[in-house]
């Protein structure tokens, strides 16, 4: 089983548990499964958090800042993230 917890500035942090292999789309757009709105450095379709209990990897959608993990930069002027990333 795979626990994913989302910390927002504005809200108690929110936990989801995964048995199954799911992908969790994350952007600002409303249709991606974590909607984050209020953060402009968020692009509409910015990541998908590849879920198949227990790897967790997540893939940069090409999006404007990249993603930032354990400290390495990915895409937008980082590495390269053409294949995701585990986690």
């Amino acid at each position: 089983m795979v626990r994913l917890t989302v910390h927002r500035p504005d809200r108690l942090p929110e936990s989801f548990s995964y048995a199954e292999p799911a992908e969790i789309s994350v952007g600002r757009s409303r249709t991606c499964t974590y909607c984050i709105e209020s953060d402009p450095m968020v692009s509409r379709l910015h990541a998908v958090i590849l879920i198949d209990p227990p790897s967790v990897r997540i893939k940069d959608l090409n999006s404007t800042n990249g993603l930032a993990i354990n400290g390495e930069r990915y895409g937008a002027g980082g590495r390269s993230l053409a294949q995701p990333v585990e986690l």
